[in-house]
Parts: structure tokens; C-alpha cells; sequence
């Protein structure tokens, strides 16, 4: 006969979980989940939630960027292969993001613009 193991969890048990499970469809990490568990204060929470609608706006931002330069090359690569490399100016969105960004470090010269758009292709699409 197969026995099957149930396990009881109580009230504060249920409530926990329940909690974990929002937070983590809230997208918090489980690091903070672990913070707002060992002190569940209001300030607490208002400080997890804070510091991740930063994030998500840091994200948005990038992401909407992201859509604009391709939107801006919406012919997809013949599109951006028909562009003049030698000519930088066209490229000025994506100079303008990729030298904000911290992931990608500009270790050009502006006025070698033919290099310039090929180190910003190299980092842009590693082999």
C-alpha cells in the first residue's frame, strides 16, 4: 500500500509563503526577500520597493533606447549595412548610449571614426 507523506503547515507558515510568492512575481530578488523577512517593517519594505523602481526604471530607459535605435533601423542589418561607416554622425544614438553605459568603454580616437565604428561593432556583437 502506498503511503503518501502530507505536511501541516500553520498559519504564519501559509502567510510566509504567500508573501515569498508575491514578492518574487514582484520581481524582488531573494536576497531582499530575506531582508523584508527578518524585518518586516514598513520603512523596510518602502526601501526594497524603492530601490527596485529604480532598477526597473534603469531598465526601462535602456530598453526604450534599445527600441529607438532599432526602430531607427527598422530595414533590419541591409539597413544599417547600407549606412556609411566612415561617417559616425549616423551613428549618433548609438555612440551616444554605448558610451553612457557602463558595460561598454569607448578606447577609441573620435577622429579615427572608421576604427571607432568598428570597436563599437567588436563589443556590440562578440564572436
Amino acid at each position: 500500500m502506498l503511503q503518501q507523506s502530507h505536511r501541516i503547515y500553520d498559519e504564519n507558515t501559509v502567510c510566509r509563503l504567500r508573501r515569498i510568492l508575491l514578492l518574487r512575481k514582484l520581481r524582488i530578488p531573494v536576497r531582499q526577500i530575506k531582508i523584508f523577512l527578518q524585518n518586516p517593517s514598513a520603512a523596510t519594505a518602502v526601501e526594497i520597493f524603492q530601490k527596485n523602481i529604480n532598477e526597473l526604471n534603469e531598465e526601462i530607459t535602456a530598453l526604450s533606447t534599445i527600441r529607438g535605435i532599432l526602430s531607427r533601423f527598422a530595414g533590419g542589418l541591409y539597413a544599417a549595412h547600407m549606412i556609411a561607416f566612415g561617417n559616425f554622425n549616423e551613428w549618433e544614438q548609438l555612440f551616444i548610449w554605448a558610451n553612457q553605459s557602463e558595460k561598454y568603454e569607448f578606447a577609441g580616437d573620435m577622429k579615427d571614426q572608421e576604427h571607432m565604428c568598428g570597436m563599437l561593432e567588436e563589443h556590440l556583437n562578440p564572436g
